[in-house]
């Protein structure tokens, strides 16, 4: 340590002042001279001091604590009073919760100068935190120039394989394509030995004393049948002459319309035979075993069972027609749906509904029956507000109703309304309430409720507005989604 230099007396009076609050507030302080060469980049001497002591929480609130007393008593001349300005449980005290949020803050948050930038949010938090309690805050940022490079990672994943050497791969290989080898051979064996077991059967037909053999031969890799037909007619000569046998008389022969009809019969009944067992896909025979035991699907397939194609087409008829969630039910919702406005005008905007999933088929008819009821009665007049006679009128005597007072009232009634249009979980319908009163809106929001924690969940309904969720304009293909309720 060299030696102490002597004090300028501005500094040793702030240094006696900070001594005798230090002495207030049970503290000790003390003064370490050391010389250090600041122009010298490589010394970091700004954190000399603190970055070989480790400094506590409370450390640190009382050290703000005995700075800024100190510092007040000097600026304000108040250097020897017994008074303390920012004393505890006071307006003015300082604030340790405060002051720990920061220091957890510069604890955890790296500090190194290459990795902080002008826009960094720890440097923008620290000058919005001093431009609130100084009057001027300037922000300078200095690009320290040296021979060390700054990572902003110490830790590392080092990943060592090892592997096999080349003769193994090679002795791999050669027992992998001996296997293959070996049960394709296997396989294409089995298969021809199988089919000419299927089609070499002869088959003979009696006709007019006639015995016709029909020898189907399978010819590998090209189905295709030779048939051979030989004609043993018996013979009716019992003379001695010659004593012709049946195979003498025995002659090549063409073959009779029916038996050309037969056979083509036969062989249209082998081809489809072979065919279900080597060809049927396997998610027709799972459809097959599944409708056995299913009446609904058995009744959604009918006639096309084993006919995998038009089963298909059966099937994605059916879920087009149920909607994407085929085996959902539909239950109401417990949580009342949200009404909003955005600039609905009564002589024609939309009316949006969405829906918690997409609606089947049953919740498309549900939802327009609602909305066709809704303008019918509207269309009939009944949203006037004019002929509210018995709306008010007490029913324990027998009222009074004036029908000549509802026949000259004047009518009000709706002008015209759209279909009931679905896209995904959005559905609208596009409205024109007419001269009816706005308590038409009311009705139809209080059968919506019911609908909704009854039969269907909604979860919005928004009255107004072009374009909510993802609506598209123009598409109306059922396959992405649209469905509609003709009105």
């Amino acid at each position: 340590m060299p030696k102490q230099q002597e004090m300028p007396r501005s500094d040793l009076i702030y240094h006696q002042g900070l001594s005798d609050v230090a002495q207030e507030l049970g503290l000790k302080v003390g003064l370490k001279h050391k010389k250090i060469n600041i122009s010298n980049s490589r010394v970091a001497w700004e954190h000399e001091q603190f970055s070989r002591e480790f400094v506590s929480e409370d450390a640190v609130v009382q050290s703000v604590k005995l700075v800024a007393e100190s510092l007040v008593r000097h600026i304000y001349g108040q250097q020897g009073k017994k008074m303390e300005i920012f004393a505890d449980n006071t307006s003015l005290s300082v604030n340790p919760f405060y002051i720990k949020s920061w220091l957890h803050l510069l604890s955890t948050t790296p500090r190194v100068a290459p990795f902080l930038s002008k826009d960094n949010p720890f440097i923008i938090a620290l000058k919005k935190e001093l431009a609130d309690h100084v009057a001027e805050v300037n922000l300078q940022h200095d690009v320290l120039d040296g021979m060390f490079t700054f990572y902003d990672s110490t830790v590392a994943i080092l990943q060592i394989y090892q592997v096999a050497c080349v003769t193994f791969d090679l002795l791999l290989l050669l027992v992998l394509g001996s296997y293959l080898i070996t049960l394709f051979s296997f396989l294409v064996i089995t298969t021809r030995m199988h089919m000419c077991s299927a089609f070499n059967r002869c088959s003979s037909i009696s006709l007019n004393q006639e015995t016709l053999y029909f020898c189907p031969k399978f010819v590998p890799g090209n189905i295709r049948t030779t048939i051979a037909t030989v004609s043993a007619k018996s013979s009716g000569n019992k003379d001695g002459d010659g004593g012709g046998s049946v195979v003498e008389d025995a002659k090549g022969s063409g073959t009779t319309a029916r038996g050309r009809r037969l056979l083509r019969v036969r062989e249209e009944k082998r081809k489809r035979e072979y065919e279900r067992l080597h060809n049927y896909p396997s998610w027709a025979k799972v459809l097959e075993d599944a409708a056995k035991n299913d009446i609904e699907l058995r009744n959604v397939l009918g006639d096309t069972i084993g006919k995998p194609e038009q089963m298909r087409q059966k099937v994605e008829d059916r879920i087009r027609k149920k909607g994407r969630d085929f085996h959902k039910a539909k239950t109401g919702s417990v949580v009342a749906f949200k009404v909003t406005f955005r600039d609905f005008s009564p002589v024609g905007s939309h009316i949006w509904f969405k829906l918690y999933g997409p609606p089947s088929d049953r919740d498309v008819d549900l939802i327009g029956s609602v909305i066709q009821s809704w303008y019918v009665m509207g269309r009939l007049g009944a949203y006037n507000s004019s002929n509210l006679q018995l709306a008010n009128t007490s029913m324990e005597y027998n009222p009074l109703y004036d029908a000549d007072k509802g026949f000259n009232v004047m009518p009000s009634s709706f002008h015209d309304v759209g279909d009931v249009e679905f896209q995904d979980n959005w559905g609208r319908v596009w409205v024109d309430i007419g001269t009816s009163d706005y308590f038409a809106l009311d009705v139809l929001l209080n059968c919506l409720t019911v609908l909704s924690s009854e039969y269907l969940g909604i979860q919005q309904v928004v009255f107004g507005g072009r374009k909510m969720g993802d609506w598209e304009e123009g598409m109306k293909n059922p396959l992405d989604g649209y469905k509609y309720f003709k009105i």
